[in-house]
């Protein structure tokens, strides 16, 4: 998902988000880049690639990677939630709700528009 308005547009910040997310999982689960590679069928130097935001994943890698190592896609999108607000303190771009249900928040007129699913 692109997620873009008027004042900025944060896809090449969702792909370096999501390089970072991959070496954080690997690294929380004490995995070098050849056994993440190994599971995931690919080679370690397409791993190192990802990581480094050289190559990008898609979105069916992203979810591969998470069924492998048994992660719930709530902690993926929480995980982006925070890095954009981080990096984009000043817009409301999503927000999650108590079920992790995603919202769009348009910060013109600050009203919600409803999930996504």
């Amino acid at each position: 998902m692109i997620i873009t308005s008027n004042k900025i547009n944060v896809a090449a910040s969702g792909n370096d988000i999501v390089a970072k997310f991959i070496r954080k999982i690997r690294l929380e689960h004490s995995m070098t880049g050849s056994e993440l590679a190994k599971l995931l069928k690919i080679s370690q130097q397409q791993i190192s690639r990802y990581e480094r935001g050289i190559n990008k994943m898609s979105l069916g890698q992203v979810l591969e990677l998470l069924i492998v190592l048994d992660i719930p896609l709530g902690k993926f999108y929480k995980y982006l939630n925070a890095e954009l607000h981080q990096r984009y303190p000043d817009s409301e771009l999503i927000s999650f709700d108590s079920d992790l249900g995603i919202h769009h928040a348009h910060p013109s007129d600050g009203h919600s528009y409803g999930k996504v699913w």
